[in-house]
């Protein structure tokens, strides 16, 4: 599931509800009504980033293009047994069916995966296992970390995962009331 990478599944970034959605492309950020795709992506002539590591905010979502090609079906799969997951309590039933209806045969040409919940999940590719998007959520009140700044698809790697708030600590700064008493008071 190498976003855009060639012969992967291509994905577009959006945010639930009414606004705008953001579309990563090759050629810089594209913008435009959330739910509305762009046309079809022709995945093998693009190459980007082969594993993917993709920082949104809690409410946004990703859109997968869903599509054959060699006689294999690229779909995303959720990898329950990935160590980097972060969430036991998400709920990945829609991605199971979503493989009942591609290995049917029915006509599915996208998916989107809505995230409500901060934390880590790792997603693979259903023509090529090898082929793995991990994506990091954090709450809206919080930053992406920092190499987000400038492109929110970065190349995977344990540095960056390892700067993703966990959630379980959440830090919290108490008002100091004595200085804002004293702030008050002059």
């Amino acid at each position: 599931l190498g976003c855009l990478a060639a012969g992967s599944v291509a994905f577009h970034k959006v945010r639930q509800g009414r606004g705008r959605a953001l579309i990563p492309t090759l050629a810089g950020t594209l913008s435009t009504d959330a739910f509305k795709l762009l046309g079809t992506l022709d995945d093998s002539a693009v190459s980007g980033v082969q594993s993917p590591l993709i920082c949104m905010k809690a409410g946004q979502g990703v859109i997968w293009s869903v599509s054959s090609s060699a006689g294999k079906s690229h779909y995303p799969q959720y990898v329950p047994d990935s160590l980097f997951n972060t969430n036991p309590n998400f709920d990945y039933g829609s991605l199971l069916n979503l493989k009942k209806d591609v290995e049917a045969g029915r006509p599915v040409s996208s998916y989107y995966q809505a995230f409500s919940t901060a934390g880590i999940y790792v997603f693979r590719d259903g023509g090529d296992n090898s082929k793995q998007t991990v994506i990091g959520v954090v709450d809206p009140l919080v930053d992406c970390p920092l190499a987000f700044e400038k492109n929110p698809i970065q190349v995977l790697s344990s540095d960056i995962l390892q700067d993703f708030p966990s959630g379980k600590n959440p830090v919290i700064i108490a008002p100091d009331y004595a200085l804002i008493a004293g702030i008050g008071g002059a």
